[in-house]
């Protein structure tokens, strides 16, 4: 499983309000969906999603690279 072993982390949302709108009305698209892209955006991650309509808005702005759509293969980062 892609995530097992990982910790469940609660992040204070407060502070993705203005991004999340910010890219929200960028991309045409809901708010509550941007959270999360903006949530990446604050930690350097990706969102992994199979929102259809979301991935296509944001694979066409400049967060492209913070969206994965949930068939991709997963990443896997080794040390050097």
């Amino acid at each position: 499983m892609i995530f097992e072993g990982d910790p469940i982390q609660l992040h204070d949302s407060r502070s993705l309000i203005k991004p999340a709108f910010d890219m929200a009305v960028a991309l045409a698209h809901a708010i509550y969906d941007c959270y999360y892209l903006a949530l990446a955006q604050e930690h350097d991650a990706s969102v992994v999603t199979a929102d259809r309509k979301f991935y296509e808005r944001v694979m066409k702005s400049p967060y492209a690279h913070r969206i994965r759509w949930v068939e991709e293969p997963p990443v896997v980062l080794t040390e050097v």
